[in-house]
């Protein structure tokens, strides 16, 4: 989970009015079926909706975002108890409408699942939840209210929209109070559209509002209008600032042009809404991890600390000690004699300084320094005892050192170590209209000629039953784990064409997860492949029989990966790739994981194109690197491509 980030410095929200926005996108796109409902990674809520042409996340975090995504999210949460109770009561049910409660940051969606009818409710103010609740009016699921008990409709409040009315309520306000708060907190602008009120009347922040104008407070209360009026003719944008924070505006803003962010227009507020979440989501792991790695640095410092001081003190001991001790040693034959002689009462030498006969502690004063002594046990022993703990003493600083060491090393280590690159997770794709191939993993041959590969089994199986023509020809690895791959119209191919099929079928078979060089892949007709078992034998589910006589190729393990503008992420054979593409890699089995591989990839785009990486997400990625891992032999290259 990702709760419990610590907040940036800019507040990510969603205003009542850009919800009226969403919810009329989100309308124009529904009715939708609810499929399932998932638990994201962010502590949100989605709700995965399928239409006749596509599927997509509606993802909903409680007092925060409410959007609909451009695809879906492969990554999820733990079902926690309001997932299992929504999974319960909107599994298969109709998504028909969605309303925005005016001037409120209150969504009510209309769900019907077999006559029943349904509301959710999703509350985007501060502290605001979700409520799953029925006809009546009663709480079925929410993440706050009891199930069972009514939900109470909230009272609204007036939105400030109109120039006159805004006259009226600043007018009323105390003299004193900066026209930025006023604007922000009275009126319930929230920063960005005060800001931007501020920005196209050319008012400072910090003026009072005894020291405007009547023409100055006319000009403020006319942009509010404007802006007001803006809202029903949205043009959704995307503003990035230098330092890479990206903000969503349902309209071009002054205000953050003002200060150096550029825009760029969006396809919907939803797709802004989104693009602008998720950077801020990154931000804030990013500013988690930071603060983390500075209280892992405070501790360690904390314990370099107490280690010198406790080593600085026992060094001192152990030096007082071996003082005495040779102190004691030079004198080991008087303080011998002097013993006996206590014994028998007679007078001790000037160096005794105090001698307590009940406990038998005498102290002695040698060259300026105290030594205490037991008169009932040897000096010689008390003598040998005095340089053997302070050898005990000495061996523990040595050892208090070595980790001392240890830990000035472990603190370079995360002081050097470079900051953390932050992938948050963005939606794939995915539409049920079009070629049917997209389905499987594909790939083409240098002269067009479709490949097309099963992912397991099943989609094995699958594409042999249902897309495996006469004049195709089937591909598989001799090695177990093999994915079936069919080359469409491979009867007609070339023996270029046959080992550029056959390298895709080797790369994604298990020949690549054991770090094989080259690998054989044979091929044969449709007419060769068979679902019946001989008469009296089992076939496996997910099995299938080939027929001799099996035509054999060795290809090289090798694995291009690539982006075309035409077709987005590429993998095969490197001549179809090369060519495809405007940037590319040839991989081979290897240890390098797919974090790294992508890293290396994005920032070839990024430096040598001007492809938007956003476009590039690391799940698709991740996806066409066999089994996870390789090696990069060749690139990323820059070419010119045809996309």
């Amino acid at each position: 989970m990702l709760e419990g980030l610590t907040i940036g410095a800019r507040r990510f929200e969603v205003g009542s009015g850009e919800l009226s926005i969403i919810v009329r996108e989100i309308s124009a796109e529904l009715p939708r079926r609810v499929t399932q409902v998932y638990r994201g990674k962010d502590a949100s809520y989605i709700l995965r909706l399928r239409s006749e042409t596509d599927v997509r996340d509606l993802k909903i975090l409680p007092g925060k975002v409410l959007y609909l995504a451009t695809g879906i999210y492969m990554q999820h949460d733990e079902p926690d108890e309001l997932v299992r109770r929504l999974r319960e009561n909107l599994r298969g049910a109709i998504l028909r409408s969605a309303e925005w409660i005016i001037g409120e940051r209150i969504t009510h969606f209309n769900i019907e699942l077999r006559g029943r009818r349904l509301k959710l409710v999703v509350e985007l103010y501060p502290a605001g939840g979700i409520h799953l609740i029925d006809e009546n009016q009663l709480v079925v699921a929410s993440t706050n209210l009891r199930v069972g008990e009514k939900y109470e409709v909230r009272e609204f409040r007036a939105t400030v929209s109109s120039a006159e009315h805004a006259m009226s309520v600043l007018r009323q306000l105390d003299g004193k109070t900066k026209i930025g708060v006023a604007l922000a907190r009275d009126l319930h602008l929230g920063t960005k559209y005060s800001d931007e009120v501020l920005a196209r009347s050319g008012i400072p922040a910090d003026k009072r509002l005894q020291e405007l104008g009547e023409e100055e407070l006319k000009n403020v209360a006319s942009s509010i209008e404007s802006i007001f009026l803006m809202f029903e003719r949205p043009r959704p944008m995307i503003y990035r600032s230098p330092e890479s924070e990206v903000v969503h505006a349902p309209f071009p803003l002054l205000s953050l042009e003002a200060k150096g962010f550029r825009g760029e227009e969006a396809t919907s507020l939803n797709e802004a809404i989104m693009l602008a979440y998720e950077n801020h989501l990154a931000q804030q792991i990013r500013l988690n991890w930071m603060l983390k790695r500075e209280e892992q640095i405070k501790k360690i410092m904390g314990e370099i600390e107490e280690r010198k001081a406790l080593m600085s003190r026992l060094e001192k001991e152990a030096e007082e000690k071996r003082a005495s001790a040779s102190l004691l040693y030079m004198r080991l034959g008087e303080l011998k004699e002097m013993w006996n002689t206590s014994q028998n009462g007679a007078s001790l030498p000037d160096y005794v300084k105090a001698v307590d006969r009940e406990s038998g502690i005498v102290t002695l004063l040698l060259n300026g320094r105290e030594v205490r002594l037991s008169l009932k046990e040897p000096v010689g022993r008390q003598v040998e005892r005095l340089f053997q703990e302070a050898k005990k003493i000495a061996e523990g600083v040595r050892n208090l050192a070595q980790e001392l060491r240890k830990l000035e090393d472990e603190l370079n280590k995360i002081k050097s170590a470079p900051l953390e690159q932050i992938i948050v997770e963005r939606p794939v794709k995915k539409t049920l209209s079009g070629e049917w191939f997209k389905r499987y993993r594909w790939s083409m041959t240098s002269s067009g000629r479709l490949i097309v590969s099963g992912r397991d089994s099943a989609s094995n199986i699958r594409l042999l039953k249902r897309h495996l023509e006469p004049r195709d020809l089937v591909f598989h690895a001799e090695v177990k784990g093999s994915p079936v791959t069919v080359l469409k119209g491979g009867a007609d191919a070339g023996p270029d064409e046959l080992y550029q099929a056959a390298t895709v079928c080797a790369c994604y078979s298990r020949a690549w997860r054991e770090g094989h060089s080259a690998s054989t892949v044979y091929w044969v007709t449709p007419k060769q492949i068979s679902f019946s078992p001989p008469t009296g034998t089992y076939l496996p589910k997910g099995s299938f029989i080939v027929q001799p006589p099996k035509n054999y190729i060795t290809v090289e393990l090798a694995i291009a990966i690539g982006y075309s503008r035409r077709h987005g992420l590429l993998a095969g054979e490197k001549r179809w790739v090369a060519s495809e593409s405007e940037v590319y890699m040839l991989l081979k089995p290897g240890r390098m994981d797919a974090k790294e591989l992508f890293d290396a990839f994005i920032r070839a785009v990024s430096s040598a194109t001007d492809v938007d990486t956003r476009l590039i997400t690391f799940t698709e990625f991740q996806a066409l690197i066999p089994y996870g891992r390789g090696q990069i032999i060749e690139g990323p290259r820059i070419i010119g491509g045809l996309g």
